[in-house]
């Protein structure tokens, strides 16, 4: 439980200067996760549809990225390799959301 907070309380001093483009199709855990990142982020960008997360990404920058591991329009493994050529120093974590709950 300290880790925990301790980590939150690291995330709200330091995230709010990053931003954020978060990936994932349903649209409730976006809402949910969207929600809980305006929090600790200073701008969260959601979009659901993987297709349109290069373009994205070139039109703005993005400090960190957080995407689903199962995308139904993209293979999430060429979406990071796309990302990373554009930006090799681009931060990218991939989660399983749709086993994750949030309170």
């Amino acid at each position: 439980m300290l880790d925990e907070c301790f980590s939150q309380q690291l995330l709200k001093e330091n995230g709010k200067d990053l931003k954020l483009l978060f990936i994932v199709e349903h649209a409730g855990t976006r809402l949910r996760f969207g929600n809980l990142f305006n929090k600790y982020f200073s701008e969260v960008k959601t979009i659901s549809y993987a297709g349109y997360a290069i373009d994205k990404f070139k039109e703005e920058y993005f400090d960190l990225i957080i995407t689903d591991l199962k995308l139904t329009d993209v293979d999430v493994v060429k979406l990071c390799y796309d990302i990373k050529r554009i930006a090799p120093k681009k931060h990218i974590i991939v989660i399983l959301i749709k086993k994750m709950q949030i309170f």
